[in-house]
């Protein structure tokens, strides 16, 4: 169930055009929906502006989205564009990492490490 339904908010649709979420986001990288980091970027922005178009400025959920927007999206186009410098590799046989349970094999995030996936 989309999130917007779990937390009673009914006018999300008429104030959010095109509605996104984080687990929506997951389960698209989990499926292979994805064929190009400039996709997870764009929707994991919309996360963070979906929050800030929903809730007013003064809101502390506004104010956190636009904080985390603001340090998420200089990091990851610095891997943006150290990514289209590489070739596009088809994955033929499956990927030894993540190790097996193992949700999340993301590094942790710093100046040296901007953002992986």
């Amino acid at each position: 169930m989309p999130s917007f339904q779990l937390l009673s908010i009914p006018d999300y649709f008429t104030i959010v055009k095109e509605p996104m979420d984080l687990n929506a986001i997951v389960a698209g990288i989990d499926s292979g929906a994805y064929s190009h980091f400039s996709q997870v970027y764009h929707h994991v922005l919309l996360v963070f502006t979906n929050a800030m178009r929903y809730n007013p400025p003064e809101n502390l959920i506004h104010q956190l989205a636009l904080k985390v927007r603001a340090s998420f999206a200089p990091r990851a186009m610095i891997s943006l564009q150290q990514l289209q410098d590489l070739p596009v590799k088809i994955q033929t046989e499956p990927a030894k990492w993540p190790p097996p349970g193992s949700r999340f094999p993301l590094a942790p995030m710093s100046d040296a490490n901007p953002l992986r996936f």
